[in-house]
């Protein structure tokens, strides 16, 4: 919240245009979904696990 008188500060950063990185939350819920899934029918959840490539960082 500024006051009457003051001067924006400087010291943000502008991220515009900078790619969003969801990095491995998006990779661990794409991969809880489908071991949940195998579970509740019984299936071995690792033949589901080795299926899933693993994701590395961004080039």
């Amino acid at each position: 919240m500024r006051r009457k008188g003051q001067d924006r500060s400087d010291n943000g950063e502008d991220r515009r245009g900078m790619p969003v990185s969801r990095g491995r939350v998006g990779a661990g819920i794409g991969t809880a979904i489908p071991v949940t899934v195998a579970l509740f029918f019984g299936i071995d959840p690792s033949v589901i696990l080795r299926s899933v490539p693993e994701s590395g960082p961004p080039p």
